[in-house]
């Protein structure tokens, strides 16, 4: 009984790991009539594009979320390896807003901070960030 489950578990995974395998390279084929030979050719996605697809969405995903989370201490952009000069700057606008309204009466170094971590979030969804 466990050699056939064993056997069971392999024929599975064999089953729905070769499912998902692709020609890695353009190929034709070539189709038969009764009047005529007609010749289908079928285009092949590259694997790297797939990986370079995939790999684009997961740091656009990263980028987002530490936007969401940190991005009152500028993580989206430290990840995305932006100048360090603007990434304090970023800070100093950001929390300079709170502190310069609470202390000084002057929001608006914080509304140029709101402003910049909005205009930060649509660079990052159009793919310009």
């Amino acid at each position: 009984m466990k050699k056939l489950s064993r056997i069971t578990l392999v024929l599975l995974i064999s089953f729905f790991t070769g499912s998902v395998a692709f020609a890695s390279f353009p190929y034709t084929k070539e189709q038969k009539t009764s009047t005529e030979t007609q010749v289908l050719t079928e285009t092949v996605i590259e694997k790297d594009a797939i990986r370079t697809f995939a790999g684009d969405f997961v740091e656009l995903l990263i980028t987002l979320v530490l936007w969401l989370f940190l991005g009152w201490i500028a993580a989206h952009r430290w990840y995305r390896k932006k100048s360090t000069f603007w990434n304090i700057v970023f800070i100093i606008c950001f929390w300079g807003g709170i502190a310069g309204s609470a202390i000084l009466g002057l929001p608006f170094l914080g509304l140029i901070g709101a402003i910049w971590y909005i205009v930060d979030l649509i660079m990052i969804l159009t793919g310009e960030f």
